[in-house]
């Protein structure tokens, strides 16, 4: 059964073959920017992992909340992660000295040729200055301080919120005063730890 029928007279149109030069041009960030934005990334990592540590010291520990325990703690985050860095760049040295003796087609994607030396040459030189860079906010007492800070931050806002979301399901019965009294709930639930937590540093300032 014949289900499409081309009209009399009607033409076919070839397909044109996919043209690569028709593309747009591909800009390369500058190696500044993309250190900057490894950076960034680096910062949200350490953030993170800074923010869960202070969350399970001062929900499980007896000690109160001190910033200089959490400031020897960011710099060895800071230092695993420029060693990271180091050991990339290591490796992306030895695969571009390989590269240059290799020939015929890749195979895959991590088989480089000579074609990819420059490439391979950008990626070293970002890890050696994203290790660079990292080594030096590692040592930089007032980086150090603020990463804290804002990590410490983070983290009462977090169990603010985990405290306001147990409130809101609560099935206590609400009346006209509720809103009007939740914060003093909020202030009764929160145990000294957690104020520990609060009052040890000055607030953010939008950091």
């Amino acid at each position: 059964m014949v289900w499409f029928r081309r009209r009399r007279g009607e033409r076919k149109h070839a397909m044109r073959p996919f043209d690569v030069s028709a593309l747009p041009e591909l800009v390369q960030p500058s190696l500044a920017s993309a250190v900057d934005e490894g950076l960034m990334l680096a910062e949200y990592s350490s953030r993170i992992s800074l923010k869960n540590s202070i969350e399970i010291g001062v929900l499980t520990g007896d000690a109160a909340y001190a910033a200089e325990d959490y400031a020897r703690m960011a710099r060895v985050v800071l230092e695993a992660l420029a060693e990271e860095s180091a050991v990339a760049a290591e490796h992306v040295a030895r695969q571009r000295k390989w590269a240059v003796y290799m020939e015929g087609k890749p195979q895959h994607v991590h088989d480089y040729h000579p074609v990819d030396g420059a490439n391979l040459r950008r990626r070293e030189e970002l890890s050696l200055a994203m290790a660079e860079r990292l080594r030096e906010r590692r040592d930089d007492a007032e980086y150090v301080a603020g990463l804290v800070e804002r990590a410490r931050g983070d983290a009462w806002h977090e169990i603010a919120r985990a405290i306001e979301e147990s409130l809101d399901r609560s099935n206590l019965p609400r009346d006209a005063n509720y809103e009007r009294e939740r914060d003093q709930r909020m202030r009764l639930l929160v145990t000294e730890d957690l104020a520990r937590l609060r009052d040890s540093a000055p607030r953010a300032s939008g950091k």
